[in-house]
């Protein structure tokens, strides 16, 4: 029993010791890490300034890998990309395009038969479809989390032309860009379920109109547009319209629209026919050369007298 003291002291100390090894050990890992993260980093960054870049082929829909490595036009998948864009253009919500890949039965890249919004605004906002690649769009700024945060200009980024086959032209996918940005910018207001939707502004309230169904399942089907607020806190008491009375009132403000710009292209050609005249005859110096040719012949003749 004397010697257990002497026992713990040395399990203390061999205790302390392996901490410190391990704590050795564990800065030693890390740093290997570090060094090992940072090569990885300068080899991709070196990749990526010579304009290489990979993707994940599996999932990359329109797309398949070449036998030369590089990207080649999947022919089917390529149709669904273009009728991604196309439904796009035509005015359907990224939500309504999922539905509609779904009620046809087409598969998606990874063979699921469901769609969802966020696959189709990843298709629609991929620049590779145009035959160009924007490479290092995200960074792993901390090598031992290794999450991936998106690049806001903390490193370089490179945008390679042409460096493979294209599915949608160029001036297609801007278009879609802005189309994007602006339904974005009118935020919950914008739905692709009809021309009008968004378009209309409740004048009691401020708020927009929607479509509503009424009758939906019988020969009475009606559409409707309503005020949003109508059943809202704010209660709005604004009637609803019909579809048609909508229709009717775009018309007669087209042609009233129309009719006024002919008048004012009348009104403006007339302007200037008016412009042109008063400038003829401010400029127009006949009598004042005649007049000025008749006293030099004078002036000439008063000399020869004198």
């Amino acid at each position: 029993m004397g010697h257990d003291w002497l026992i713990g002291v040395l399990l203390f100390i061999a205790m302390y010791k392996w901490e410190i090894l391990l704590t050795i050990l564990s800065s030693l890992s890390q740093e290997e890490a570090r060094s090992i993260s940072e090569n990885v980093t300068w080899r991709l960054r070196k990749k990526f300034q010579d304009g290489k870049f990979s993707v994940g082929y599996s999932r990359f829909l329109g797309y398949d890998k070449g036998e030369d490595g590089n990207l080649a036009i999947n022919e089917e998948h390529a149709k669904t990309v273009r009728l991604i864009f196309g439904l796009f253009i035509e005015g359907m919500t990224a939500c309504r395009i999922a539905k509609e890949l779904t009620s046809r039965g087409i598969l998606t890249v990874t063979g699921q038969e469901k769609w969802n919004a966020a696959t189709i605004k990843g298709v629609l906002a991929n620049e590779k479809y145009t035959g160009c690649a924007r490479i290092q769009k995200t960074f792993t700024p901390d090598f031992l989390t290794k999450k991936a945060v998106k690049n806001c200009g903390q490193v370089p980024s490179y945008f390679v032309e042409q460096s493979h086959p294209a599915i949608i032209e160029p001036a297609v996918f801007e278009m879609v860009q802005r189309e994007m940005e602006r339904r974005t910018k009118e935020g919950r207001r914008y739905s692709g379920v009809s021309i009008f939707s968004g378009k209309i502004k409740c004048g009691e309230c401020g708020g927009y109109f929607g479509a509503k169904v009424w009758y939906s399942t019988d020969k009475y089907r009606r559409v409707i547009y309503r005020c949003n607020n109508k059943y809202d806190g704010k209660k709005c008491q604004t009637p609803h319209v019909t579809e048609e009375e909508i229709k009717a009132a775009f018309v007669t403000a087209f042609n009233r629209l129309v009719t006024e710009r002919a008048g004012a292209s009348c009104a403006s050609e007339e302007i200037a026919a008016n412009a042109r005249l008063v400038r003829q005859t401010l400029c127009d110096t006949t009598d004042l050369e005649q007049e000025k040719a008749s006293l030099q012949q004078e002036l000439a003749v008063l000399v020869e007298m004198t």
